[in-house]
């Protein structure tokens, strides 16, 4: 661990941690969560070995929301949910008000997967064809091909901006209302193989940047085009997600070799989420995978090898995930 790092527990940031529920019949991998406060993720059965997106809330425990074989990718607050069937055959989305759709490939592709849900009717992801992955943007159902360059649609804020993959690796971003046009105009940043993860509209674009030397750093790509890299543990550090202050969600490896879910603060200040142990239900958090917009917390604890949903709220929020309706 960076020695110049200062680390605290969550308590220490007034955050506490919330047992949900045992997850039974299979493993749930915790994605996202919606704006009631219920989490959002992908269930595999032990019995069938498939995998399915589902919902776990404290009333209801899992809920399947496909028939067919399914991952989710990405979740928003007003419970829209994308990703694909598959390994990456078709891609979905999910909402409250239509239920499951399934979204069309384009034409020139062989396959799709969806990456990212922002804006109100626009779903971003990248089509497989036999000349490369090309990025594609639905927009009312209706995919449209990235020309120019995009291999994919990571990331998009619900004011329509887009952050993805060129082909080379490096990150480019461009607002939704250009795509189509002639010419469109990309800003990209190179440098390194550049992952965006999420879109924070003060904070800008964040990233997961590998070099060729091996080392791997988290980052904001400012609206401004300024890159600023962000604390973190040692190797392998990779941003998960923000919430709309700026809070970064990240894993890497400490001294020791560790894996170690942990929050970056805006003030550079790191919190170690894995390994606290919630004494009132004798659960020990394993992993954090999964941050909201109002830095709700969400993934997995662990008691005698048995799977637990948790969350970790500021303390004025923890009376309402019991009393959320479901």
């Amino acid at each position: 661990m960076n020695e110049q790092l200062i680390v605290m527990s969550p308590r220490a940031t007034n955050r506490f941690f919330q047992v949900l529920g045992e997850v039974k019949g299979g493993h749930f991998s915790v994605v996202g969560l919606w704006r009631d406060g219920t989490v959002v993720g992908s269930f595999t059965e032990s019995t069938s070995g498939e995998t399915f997106v589902a919902t776990y809330s404290h009333d209801s425990g899992i809920r399947k929301l496909a028939s067919r074989a399914s991952y989710a990718t990405s979740v928003m607050p007003d419970g829209r949910v994308c990703g694909h069937l598959g390994f990456g055959d078709e891609a979905f989305l999910f909402s409250p008000v239509d239920g499951f759709q399934y979204l069309t490939t384009p034409p020139q592709a062989e396959r799709a997967s969806a990456h990212a849900c922002g804006q109100a009717g626009l779903i971003g992801g990248t089509a497989e064809a036999r000349a490369g992955d090309q990025a594609v943007l639905w927009s009312s159902g209706k995919p449209m091909m990235l020309e120019g360059g995009p291999a994919s649609i990571l990331a998009m804020s619900r004011e329509g901006d887009l952050a993805g993959q060129l082909a080379d690796g490096s990150a480019f971003r461009i607002k939704a209302s250009q795509v189509g046009q002639p010419a469109p105009s990309f800003a990209s940043l190179n440098g390194a193989y550049r992952r965006p993860v999420a879109i924070q509209s003060g904070m800008g674009i964040l990233l997961a940047s590998r070099y060729a030397s091996g080392s791997q750093e988290i980052g904001w790509w400012s609206p401004s085009g300024d890159y600023q890299v962000l604390p973190q543990l040692g190797e392998r550090a990779q941003p998960i997600g923000a919430d709309l202050e700026g809070n970064v969600l990240a894993f890497g490896t400490d001294a020791t070799g560790q894996l170690r879910h942990y929050l970056i603060q805006t003030d550079g200040t790191v919190v170690i989420l894995s390994g606290e142990l919630i004494e009132s239900d004798g659960v020990t958090v394993a992993t954090m995978t999964a941050i909201s917009e109002d830095g709700t917390i969400a993934g997995l604890g662990l008691k005698d090898g048995q799977e637990f949903v948790v969350t970790l709220r500021m303390a004025n929020q923890s009376r309402a995930v019991v009393e959320m309706p479901t």
